[in-house]
């Protein structure tokens, strides 16, 4: 695999993580501003 692959879905993962992080705990300000 390239390396831009890997990168782009380590971001994509990491990016749908701290959605589902979000929504969890909606209710931490300091959580809810990585969203």
């Amino acid at each position: 695999m390239e390396p831009r692959s890997i990168t782009a879905r380590s971001i994509f993962s990491k990016m749908a993580y701290m959605t589902n992080q979000c929504q969890r705990t909606s209710a931490n300000l300091e959580e809810w501003n990585f969203c």
